[in-house]
């Protein structure tokens, strides 16, 4: 997470050089993607993203790939041939800010290399960076602390700590029921501590 804009958070995913690595940014968040995607294509593009297209609320294309990913796109995802990496940002972050969805999202998950325009995908991110912090009203993540978004998350191991607590707290509440009906059915102990007395019969 690079910071926000508004109610819209930036989201670098430079480091998404094929459909794989893209897969997993756009299962991270249910829809409202303003997706900027792009660069120098590699084997089978991006239709094997197609089944997650109805996430994505618009994309902004960009560099070699722009119009091969034009065609996959087209009847599924409104789509504008920006060309260039800070040409996306603007359009996106200005569609972002007037989406009516509640929490937009603006992507760089290129699904591409980035030779065509950059030396590599750490330079294209560093520029993504730089592009969307000189848009008026960015709020960067502050330093020192991580702003985590769902991309960051990992729900099966939320799911897993909620059942891991839940465990500890049963397990603990058996263990104060086991004490409270040993002590008090065992009468010196119960006459002592001035518990009732219960007698089991089996």
């Amino acid at each position: 997470v690079v910071g926000s804009l508004g109610r819209a958070q930036i989201v670098n995913d430079s480091k998404a050089t094929n459909a794989d690595a893209t897969e997993k940014a756009l299962l991270s968040f249910p829809g409202g993607l303003f997706w900027i995607a792009g660069g120098r294509a590699k084997e089978g593009g991006i239709a094997s993203l197609l089944p997650l297209f109805n996430r994505v609320e618009k994309a902004y294309l960009i560099g070699e790939a722009a119009s091969s990913f034009a065609q996959t796109l087209e009847t599924h995802v409104p789509y504008e041939l920006a060309e260039t990496l800070d040409e996306a940002v603007r359009r996106a972050v200005r569609d972002a800010q007037t989406s009516s969805h509640k929490e937009p999202v603006v992507l760089l998950s290129p699904a591409c290399a980035s030779y065509d325009q950059f030396k590599n995908f750490e330079m294209r991110g560093d520029a993504f960076r730089q592009f969307v912090s000189a848009q008026p009203g960015f709020v960067a993540m502050k330093k020192g602390k991580r702003m985590q978004s769902r991309l960051d998350r990992n729900p099966l191991a939320d799911w897993w700590w909620t059942v891991d607590r839940l465990m500890f707290v049963l397990v603990v509440l058996l263990m104060v029921t086991g004490i409270v009906l040993g002590l008090a059915g065992s009468p010196p102990v119960a006459d002592r501590l001035g518990l009732p007395t219960f007698h089991f019969v089996i």
